[in-house]
């Protein structure tokens, strides 16, 4: 049973928190932000999680609340099948951990060019393999 609250915010809100982590979701696929809830909510289970997304592409218009909640973030998920090119850039410029999950390889050249990208970037085929990694990591 989970005991902790996730917060989905949207634009134009924000909401920080002293506890918990807080993840930005880039992507405009429906399935795939509630796997990353449900992942963070079975991780996280006595702290809250906020979760930023915003609830379809980016755009101009909300490029500047994107680049902040980023900022915000402890890391960024990057659905490379769903991002458009202004996501993809503003994904870049962010200093944090930033995981691009590649679903069902749609986007392997630009998979291709992120996995030789050093330190934050890294791709992964599913949101399962990102969790299989994330136990082998915390395992050792």
């Amino acid at each position: 049973m989970r005991e902790n609250s996730i917060f989905i915010i949207t634009q134009p809100d924000m909401m920080l928190s002293t506890t918990g982590p807080s993840i930005t979701v880039i992507s405009t696929n429906k399935s795939f932000i509630d796997e990353i809830e449900a992942i963070h909510g079975s991780m996280f289970k006595n702290v809250p999680v906020i979760i930023y997304h915003p609830d379809g592409h980016v755009t101009e218009e909300n490029l500047p609340w994107t680049i902040s909640v980023m900022r915000f973030s402890d890391s960024v998920f990057v659905d490379l099948a769903t991002a458009n090119d202004v996501a993809l850039v503003a994904s870049v410029l962010s200093d944090k951990e930033v995981i691009y999950i590649n679903t069902d390889k749609q986007r392997n050249d630009l998979a291709g060019l992120f996995n030789i990208i050093p330190d934050n970037y890294q791709v992964f085929d599913t949101l399962q393999d990102y969790m299989e990694y994330m136990y082998i990591i915390n395992m050792r």
